[in-house]
């Protein structure tokens, strides 16, 4: 393809994960998909594959790499291992002091936990009721799974957000420097970008918000440097599958960026149409198998989301919440703008300044960016569960404003090109929003503290470890024997610290989440994870009224199992023999009463934990 330098680690980046994807796939038919010999095989295949169809490089990435770290002046080398030092710093935090998230307990770790169990990724799981994820689109649940499956344990998937954001940074780089951003500029814009709360809160969750913005940008990269190098289309179409296979809310986006580089390279797809094609159908197995599995299974490819004529109705309790801002603006808004401030930060002045952009910058790209960024905040305010629903709860429709993130890398690449294209007063004004927006980010999300963010001195310490590490490299000659002795320490260090770091994780994760009343069920998980009968057996785990992905314990040998809402108690009572029960005594208002929460009256629990009871028998 002729990418060098980080535009080929962006480019191959989707390749190597949609090779996981579908590897994973096509061996969970014979459910065979997390089986450990079968996935590394597929590694290795994929490896070998790329070694004997690509082009060889003109040299080597170690001696790439080391040329240009030996290129760099001493400031940009301390800048660089201050970087370094402080990502290694938050990863080992991260792991130290997990903080999953509720919704990746019990939706997307859960489907990683008893897909591990069955051998089959993809396949459609109950994991709570009257909430049907098991539906929704599961590229990145199926990753996860890969990666969980290879290590037996859950720190993979802790650690892929942040996997995942430095793709993003990469990523965001290369596209903004593709555009003719300076480098001081393309820093600040992506500084705007990835400093928000929303990120803070992303990054240290398995979840698929970070994921799915992350290779949106990976693809506008390549579709921005595919000017250069047009056979840049082809990772670009594999970012495109994996993001609408991870999350739709960056579908409209990626759209457009496709119908771009197809006007683009009219003229040109001919001269790859080979690699075009192999590419467009990995891509859209890899983005499309969750909307046709929903499509022939109920109807609608975007069910539970959204119902069409002839298709199974919508649940009952996503019924409830499918109302948008622009349905009930004042409803949603009324004493709540606080929150949202809270939430947005930054991203309210990149949102602003957007729209004011083609006022001072008299660009085309300019206004472009700035429709494309009042097209997304529209059809945002337009989607469901966006506004206040029926129901008394509120965290449904405050926590879509993580949705927003797409919003924002449009918004700020407007403002990139606002400040490089627009003349002297697009310059003033793109750096002087993108500033305003990188401070108010920066002040709300210091403000989150632990267990978010670890302490500033924590990450400042780290830094300045990491710069003199990098600083000490200007006395010795650095080629490409360093740069490999280098690479094999690093993959020992994160073999060992992930084996390390499995070691007590769910207990960890329940004690770090044991004070947040957003996580009822932490006490449970960090009382059983300690238990010497759990931790060292592996007997199923049954739970009602949804699965709870800790439970499966730090190397998922608890298969997890939900309990249907009415089930015999005979059955209930069998499965304390065969392994644990765990039941939350719940009143809702749309969600089934289990009759399990009444199968062990006068039973005295092993556990118990506010609405959380423990049996075994």
């Amino acid at each position: 393809m002729g990418a060098r330098g980080l535009e080929r680690a962006v480019a191959a980046a989707p390749v190597a994960v949609s090779a996981a994807v579908l590897w994973s796939l096509v061996l969970g038919l014979a459910e065979l998909g997390t089986d450990r010999v079968a996935l590394a095989a597929g590694a290795l295949a994929t490896w070998m594959a790329a070694w004997r169809l690509l082009p060889p490089p003109e040299d080597g990435p170690a001696a790439e790499l080391a040329a240009w770290w030996g290129a760099l002046t001493p400031r940009a080398r301390a800048l660089a291992g201050a970087a370094g030092g402080a990502v290694a710093a938050y990863a080992v935090f991260i792991v130290r002091h997990p903080q999953l998230g509720i919704d990746a307990v019990t939706n997307h770790l859960a489907d990683v936990a008893v897909w591990a169990a069955n051998g089959r990724p993809a396949s459609v799981v109950d994991l709570q009721y009257g909430l049907p994820f098991g539906n929704y689109p599961q590229a990145t649940e199926t990753v996860l799974t890969w990666g969980s499956a290879l290590s037996r344990s859950f720190v993979w998937a802790g650690l892929w957000s942040l996997a995942t954001l430095l793709l993003l940074v990469a990523a965001g780089w290369v596209g903004l420097r593709a555009i003719g951003a300076g480098r001081a500029v393309a820093a600040l814009g992506l500084g705007a970008l990835c400093t928000s709360p929303l990120v803070a809160d992303a990054v240290r969750t398995a979840g698929t918000d970070l994921p799915a913005l992350a290779w949106l940008v990976t693809a506008a990269a390549l579709v921005a440097a595919s000017v250069r190098r047009p056979a840049l289309v082809a990772p670009a179409l594999l970012a495109a599958g994996l993001g609408v296979g991870t999350k739709t809310t960056v579908a409209p986006l990626t759209l457009a960026l496709l119908a771009t580089a197809a006007a683009v390279h009219r003229a040109r797809l001919r001269e790859h149409a080979r690699l075009l094609l192999l590419a467009g159908l990995a891509a859209a197995v890899v983005g499309g198998t969750w909307y046709v599995r929903n499509w022939i299974g109920r109807g609608s490819p975007l069910w539970p989301l959204v119902s069409l004529p002839g298709s199974d109705p919508l649940p009952e309790l996503i019924d409830a919440l499918d109302y948008s801002l622009l349905d009930r603006p004042e409803d949603t808004l009324r004493g709540r703008l606080d929150i949202y401030e809270r939430r947005l930060a930054g991203y309210l002045a990149l949102f602003a300044a957007a729209f004011v952009a083609p006022l001072v910058a008299r660009s085309r790209a300019v206004a472009i960016g700035a429709v494309a960024t009042a097209a997304s905040l529209l059809l945002w305010a337009n989607a469901p569960f966006t506004g206040v629903g029926d129901l008394t709860i509120e965290g449904p429709f405050l926590s879509t404003v993580r949705y927003l993130l797409p919003v924002a890398a449009a918004a700020v690449a407007c403002l990139v090109v606002a400040a490089e294209r627009g003349g002297r007063p697009g310059r003033v004004f793109g750096i002087a929003a993108l500033a305003a927006a990188l401070v108010w980010n920066l002040a709300r999300t210091l403000d989150l503290g632990y267990p978010v963010t670890p302490a500033a001195g924590t990450l400042l310490l780290a830094g300045a470890a990491g710069a003199l590490v990098a600083a000490a490299t200007q006395l010795v000659r650095v080629g490409p024997p360093a740069v490999r002795a280098a690479a094999a320490v690093a993959a020992v260090a994160a073999v060992i610290g992930g084996a390390v770091g499995t070691d007590g994780y769910t207990e960890r994760h329940g004690r770090v989440n044991a004070d947040d009343p957003r996580v009822p069920f932490a006490e449970v998980v960090r009382v059983l994870a300690a238990a010497p009968p759990f931790r060292d057996g592996s007997e199923p785990v049954a739970t009602a009224p949804a699965m709870n992905a800790m439970l499966a314990g730090d190397t998922l040998d608890h298969r997890l199992e939900l309990i249907p809402p009415d089930e015999p108690c005979a059955e209930v009572e069998r499965r304390a023999v065969e392994g644990w029960v765990v039941i939350a005594d719940v009143e809702s208002e749309v969600i089934p009463r289990s009759t399990a929460a009444g199968c062990f009256r006068g039973q005295r629990p092993v556990f118990e934990s506010g609405v959380y009871r423990v049996y075994r028998d």
